[in-house]
């Protein structure tokens, strides 16, 4: 289950994982919870890293005057939930990750749109960034940790 970057309802209710059966299956809380996932890995590694997990206020539901707003303010339709950043101590070397976050459901219930497809592709191309697009704090840990391993 730990290298599943999208699960659904069915691999939740056949899982034996107490973190999966507890999770609440709506995107803020999934990306709560990874949040507190990467704080722990941080503090973990703060000998060897700096490590950063920003959250991107990319709209989300709004009005027709917020949605107007945040276009002003710079707001990037697609744009990823959270860019994680890594810097290893040692090396020198640093890297992004562009990570977008979806809820748990059925397949029919996990919209990725185009747009956030595009543009993780975009940075990927440009920069060599990572991104990735899960709704699996499992597999969330575990690229964490492979991020980790490339440096």
């Amino acid at each position: 289950m730990n290298q599943k970057p999208i699960i659904y309802n069915s691999d939740i209710k056949d899982a034996m994982n107490l973190m999966l059966l507890r999770q609440r299956p709506q995107e803020t809380y999934i990306q709560q919870s990874c949040k507190t996932i990467f704080d722990g890995i941080k503090l973990e590694m703060r000998d060897k890293f700096e490590m950063d997990f920003m959250q991107v206020d990319n709209g989300g539901n709004q009005t027709q005057g917020g949605k107007f707003r945040k276009k002003a303010e710079g707001t990037i339709k697609g744009a990823s939930d959270v860019q994680l950043w890594f810097h290893c101590k040692k090396t020198g070397k640093s890297k992004m990750v562009l990570c977008e976050f979806k809820r748990i459901g059925t397949p029919s219930q996990i919209d990725i749109k185009e747009e956030q497809l595009a543009f993780q592709q975009k940075w990927k191309q440009f920069y060599k960034c990572a991104g990735f697009i899960t709704n699996n704090p499992l597999y969330f840990e575990w690229k964490v940790w492979e991020i980790l391993k490339t440096f």
